[in-house]
């Protein structure tokens, strides 16, 4: 008796999970940036759009004497300077 109870409960649970539906919003496009590699990561980019967007930063940095002023610069602008790109530079 105990068994077709818990089989009745366990069918009911059943069902009530196969009839739920979830109703989700339409979802608007999002606004593109002007700028089509402004949205891409520094990673992804190729070699010449990477020399294009972050010549300037990498000349800075070459440019630098000190450990320090190497060190600080680094430390703000590794996402770039890491790259394989920036080190083919």
């Amino acid at each position: 008796s105990s068994t077709a109870t818990a089989k009745t409960t366990s069918s009911a649970a059943t069902t009530a999970k196969t009839t739920t539906t979830t109703l989700t919003a339409a979802k608007k496009p999002l606004p593109q940036p002007n700028d089509p590699t402004a949205s891409v990561s520094v990673s992804m980019l190729t070699y010449h759009e990477f020399t294009v967007k972050y010549a300037d930063v990498v000349e800075q940095f070459m440019a630098l004497e000190s450990m320090e002023k190497s060190k600080e610069f680094l430390l703000r602008n590794g996402d770039v300077l890491l790259q394989e790109n920036a080190s083919n530079y």
